[in-house]
């Protein structure tokens, strides 16, 4: 987030007289979109984001403070962000408190050593660093591309985040080593003595995320970790009696998955203005007995848009989840840029004790985005996206049919999706004015599970296939 910060230094008095420093931040992006047209339909949204599908504008503003030696401080994020109705949710990104407990001991070379962050937290040192450009979700169906499908950064609602430093007594650039880790609850909202009898604390440690990263000076950064899973589990011991309870391993933390997962990452960023990198992602395979069903948005089996991988709680169900690759690059010149992202997906395999295997098509995502400063606040500029999705696959008995080829398919598992959106910005000096034409051409039509619908089959349709048309106006303040 780009940031203007207005300083403000005040006196708290106690026992004696503290010197502290308050740093204000505004940040905050809204959407209006007069009209998107399909076919002999049209709509219009009077105040959205482009970022989120299902958020609201942000209106928000960052408060940061610490003491004087910088050894402990906060951030606290409010965002005016309607998510659920008229309701407003006012905590941010952030809201949490940090203390480097050696900091006292800055004189012998070991004050930023140990970092410890509680609270809600986003923590981006190890990010990826080439994400969307801001129209990519409008031009595709399926158009993230969010800088965690490069690496995942540190996220939780309520956690713990602790960062080492353990070469920061080097006065050196061979010396910026950071190793992380962030751990959830057994149980949030409540003191770990009041909920002790029947969990396990492991259960929580092995459900957190844990990364190290070292930049290579003058070549770039190298970063992996492990982020564990968090699916469902059956707890015998229950403290209630002769009752059990399915529940998640942990809760507070954000990014995990039903499967353990490694990554892998590296930024190069030698040249002055260019950035590229290439991140990995390789989820373990596991076993469930719990019910677990794959539903496919679009792709119809039978009568019912979906195909069921249940175990029911008598089988048990063996995932491979599809591994994933993304390569990203960005360069800056005096008056333009650009940026490019591809990302792959493979190998995803599901298969339930010889009754059926289900294979995920492998799948390859393009986006790319240019820009150019005609005047001094005037930039023009172009978002292309293309989609691609192999067909999905099942096996039955040693007979393997492709889903959407099937004689009771009533639409495809094949995707080759294309999407263009030209824009003009005007940078105002602390917020940028955009004006864009988004154009999305579906391959097919496209259906997503809606449980809230009430309804026997809570399917709804998102698109049909047709081009849609939109034109968003994006307004964004920073200082």
């Amino acid at each position: 987030m780009k940031k203007c910060l207005a300083f403000l230094a005040v006196s708290l008095c106690f026992t004696g007289s503290v010197f502290a420093e308050f740093n204000f931040s505004f940040y905050g992006r809204g959407v209006f979109t007069p009209v998107a047209i399909s076919g002999d339909d049209s709509s219009v949204s009077a105040a959205t984001a482009t970022y989120d599908n299902s958020s609201r504008p942000r209106i928000g503003f960052t408060l940061q403070g610490n003491n004087e030696a910088k050894t402990i401080g906060m951030i606290a994020m409010f965002n005016w962000d309607f998510k659920s109705g008229d309701a407003t949710n006012l905590i941010g990104d952030n809201a949490n408190m940090w203390v480097k407990p050696l900091g006292v001991f800055k004189n012998q070379g070991i004050g930023d050593l140990v970092t410890i962050t509680l609270g809600r937290f986003e923590v981006d040192d190890f990010r990826g660093r080439i994400g969307a450009a801001e129209f990519a979700s409008w031009i595709t169906p399926e158009g993230s591309y969010d800088e965690d499908a490069v690496f995942t950064r540190f996220k939780s609602s309520v956690g713990a985040h602790l960062t080492l430093k353990p070469l920061s007594w080097m006065d050196s650039p061979w010396g910026d080593l950071r190793i992380e880790a962030a751990v959830g609850s057994n149980l949030s909202g409540d003191r770990a003595f009041k909920n002790i009898i029947g969990w396990n604390a492991a259960d929580v440690y092995s459900a957190g995320q844990y990364g190290a990263g070292y930049h290579i000076p003058s070549i770039g950064l190298a970063r992996v970790q492990f982020i564990g899973n968090n699916r469902e589990v059956y707890l015998e011991h229950y403290p209630y009696e002769d009752t059990y309870l399915q529940t998640k391993l942990a809760e507070g933390l954000s990014t995990n998955r039903d499967a353990d997962v490694i990554e892998a990452a590296f930024l190069f960023d030698r040249i002055e203005n260019l950035h590229a990198e290439i991140g990995a992602k390789i989820p373990l395979k596991y076993t469930t007995d719990l019910p677990n069903y794959i539903y496919y948005p679009g792709v119809y089996y039978g009568n019912y848009p979906y195909q069921t991988g249940s175990t029911n709680g008598a089988d048990s169900l063996e995932v491979q989840e599809p591994f994933s690759i993304a390569l990203g690059a960005s360069y800056k010149w005096e008056k333009a840029s650009v940026l490019g992202r591809v990302d792959f997906s493979f190998g995803g395999i599901y298969s339930n004790e010889g009754k059926n295997s289900i294979s995920i098509g492998n799948e390859v995502k393009v986006m790319a985005s240019a820009d150019y400063r005609v005047l001094s606040p005037l930039r023009v500029g172009l978002d292309v996206a293309f989609n691609y999705h192999d067909l999905d696959s099942i096996e039955t008995d040693g007979v393997t049919e492709k889903i959407g080829e099937r004689a009771n398919d009533k639409t495809t598992s094949e995707r080759k999706d294309f999407g263009f959106a030209p824009w003009l910005a005007l940078d105002l000096g602390g917020g940028v004015f955009k004006l864009g034409v988004a154009v999305m051409i579906p391959s097919s039509e496209r259906w997503v599970y809606d449980s809230s619908s009430g309804t026997a089959h809570p399917w709804k349709q998102l698109y049909t296939g047709d081009p849609i048309v939109s034109v968003p106006i994006s307004i964004t303040y920073s200082f």
